[in-house]
């Protein structure tokens, strides 16, 4: 599959260079955009002797801002090109988001070469949602306590690694697109090269670690009628970085994800699954199961979306064959349109957290309320 990317790269650089590959006469310009969200939530949770909520408090701000610089022209051939640079409005460890050029043309679709979520991420098809940062079963704003167990992202459906990366799409023909992504080393976007040579695997620190990853996307939408259709199919694979000795398992990492959406007038429908095989951290586990689901539908009246979802997820537990750690979440969401780009939001969501080991630390069962306000510019 990489040599199919490599040689798909080769096509379209002769495409650039196949005509008078003249710039504008102008320089590119950035323009400025970005988001703004702020949230509320009160939680009331399992806060018992040794239960995730004890000594925490009932209630919890969350916030999650970006600011996007983004340009583009039109060469003389025809082909747009365009960059992007995302800067996190919070300070953290890595406070640039995506940051990639563009090529794209209708003749032969497009090729992205940078940090940015790849053709598996991008493909995604989840379903209706009303909030982005409140999304049933993938949410960015949470606010209950999870202890001990990382089951908490009840539906990581084709999420993927800003690392450096090429990632080629087709142009959509009656409907259906294809993409595909190749990066050498996950996780790495911090301005260094990707490694050359072969990595370390003699040492501890890369025990379960991904390497090469490729993903593929397919996609297919459109319009019947009243109806609109999505429906969209992913696979990822990771290689693991690593050397196995005796009794250990190094199984590759692979996911696959479908998704599929539905809007009729005023009324949307659908959802996703996703089943991923993950390596374990340790190399004398063999690698477990993690399946998940949402479902959702929304309605539109007026200035306002209201919506329902539901979402569930299993993981193996890498320690006890047949074991499983199972997590719920539903949730009812509304939203009101200010003006432009401005909302506010409001929600309920109920949860249902449990250990196969019933571990009281890895458990809960949590009701929490939020208030969200977000501006889009």
């Amino acid at each position: 599959m990489k040599k199919i990317l490599y040689g798909t790269s080769a096509l379209v650089a002769a495409g650039l260079l196949s005509s008078s590959p003249v710039l504008a006469a102008d320089p590119i310009n950035l323009g400025l955009g970005g988001n703004f969200a702020f949230a509320f939530g009160w939680v009331n949770e399992d806060s018992g002797i040794g239960q995730p909520g004890l000594n925490d408090r009932d209630h919890a701000f969350a916030q999650s801002s970006e600011v996007h610089f983004s340009g583009s022209t039109t060469l003389d051939n025809g082909v747009k090109v365009t960059a992007v640079i995302e800067l996190e409005g919070e300070s953290a460890g890595d406070n640039i988001d995506e940051n990639f050029i563009r090529f794209s043309s209708d003749a032969w679709g497009s090729i992205e070469l940078g940090g940015r979520d790849g053709a598996a991420s991008k493909m995604l098809t989840l379903g209706p949602l009303v909030d982005f940062n409140h999304i049933v079963g993938a949410a960015e704003f949470t606010y209950i306590n999870f202890g001990s167990n990382d089951i908490f992202f009840i539906a990581p459906a084709g999420r993927g690694s800003d690392s450096y990366k090429v990632t080629y799409y087709t142009p959509d023909i009656s409907g259906f697109q294809l993409g595909i992504s190749y990066e050498p080393e996950p996780g790495l976007d911090n301005g260094a090269q990707s490694n050359a040579v072969a990595p370390d695997t003699t040492t501890a620190a890369v025990d379960g670690a991904t390497g090469e990853t490729v993903e593929l996307g397919i996609r297919y939408k459109n319009t019947f009628g009243d109806v609109a259709f999505q429906v969209s199919g992913l696979y990822a694979n990771g290689s693991q970085d690593g050397t196995a000795g005796a009794a250990d398992f190094l199984d590759d990492n692979t996911s696959w994800n479908i998704g599929v959406n539905f809007s009729f007038g005023a009324i949307a429908i659908g959802g996703a699954y996703d089943s991923k095989e993950t390596n374990s951290s340790d190399r004398d586990v063999r690698e477990v199961d993690n399946n998940s689901y949402r479902l959702a539908a929304t309605y539109k009246t007026g200035a306002w979306v209201l919506g329902v979802g539901y979402a569930s997820r299993e993981q193996g537990d890498e320690t006890v064959v047949g074991g499983a750690d199972e997590a719920t979440v539903w949730g009812l969401t509304a939203k009101r349109s200010l003006g432009a780009g401005v909302t506010v939001s409001m929600g309920l969501r109920v949860w249902d957290i449990s250990d196969d080991d019933n571990a009281a630390a890895a458990e809960n069962e949590a009701t929490n309320v939020f208030v969200a306000t977000r501006v889009g510019f």
